[in-house]
């Protein structure tokens, strides 16, 4: 009796276990079923151009200031903000297009990624305010130093504010990559299946490289920019290997 009270509690134990496990697995299931997951990558990535052609722009930012016109350059910050709202805007649509998807993993990202685009533009059009207020100052005469300093100390608010929100598009894309796994998958698989045939996958590759062509780290890597490490996350699960496509 003692024996079979101990297998008892073994069989209930493992039966316990499978249980739980085929429960979390349905739950995935549930949440990133699979369909229309290439065609949303596919839009994911195209925004991510449009975040780098911010990240480019920026990069002039150094070479104007040189000039040493500072209304010239004050108009070129009111210029490139403008411009970044535009492309902001344009990113986020092509994304929140497919909203109303059935995919709860999927509106997850959807939402934080509009969430983050809203709070970058917000923050542009601070920031807009400010060169805007400096420009009138500047036309008027001399700026002084305590004008100044309060404006260095709201550009440097500004800056910490919009690092806190581009790190969640990092944030965004680390949860894009579970979208991209197959509905059916385990988490303790030693290969994950995505839910992209080979084509798809060297699609999305192509289409990355387009802008991120210089960004061919996988992962996050020191150095790298919030855009570029959000890109570098995707491509380290397109570019995977280990990672079996849909029709392997």
């Amino acid at each position: 009796m003692k024996i079979k009270r101990i297998i008892l509690a073994i069989i209930s134990v493992f039966l316990s276990a499978t249980l739980l496990y085929a429960a979390e697995e349905n739950v995935f299931r549930k949440n990133n079923p699979d369909g229309i997951k290439y065609d949303f990558a596919r839009s994911f990535i195209i925004g991510f151009g449009y975040l780098s052609a911010i990240d480019e722009r920026w990069k002039k930012h150094d070479e104007i200031k040189a000039k040493g016109n500072e209304l010239v350059f004050i108009q070129w910050n009111l210029d490139r903000l403008a411009k970044d709202n535009m492309d902001l805007r344009i990113a986020k649509n092509y994304v929140t297009k497919y909203f109303n998807v059935p995919n709860r993993l999927m509106r997850k990202v959807i939402d934080s990624y509009a969430y983050a685009c809203d709070g970058l533009i917000d923050l542009n059009l601070k920031e807009r305010e400010l060169w805007n207020q400096m420009h009138q100052v500047k036309k008027n005469g001399v700026v002084g130093a305590e004008q100044d300093q309060g404006f260095v100390k709201a550009q440097e608010q500004l800056a910490d504010q919009r690092k806190v929100v581009m790190r969640s598009i990092v944030e965004v894309s680390v949860l894009m990559t579970k979208v991209l796994l197959r509905e059916d998958v385990q988490e303790k698989q030693v290969k994950k299946r995505l839910a992209l045939t080979l084509k798809e996958r060297d699609n999305l590759i192509r289409k990355l490289d387009a802008f991120a062509g210089d960004n061919f780290e996988w992962g996050m890597k020191p150095g790298q920019t919030y855009v570029q490490a959000a890109q570098a996350t995707i491509r380290e699960v397109l570019e995977d290997p280990t990672c079996l496509s849909a029709d392997e």
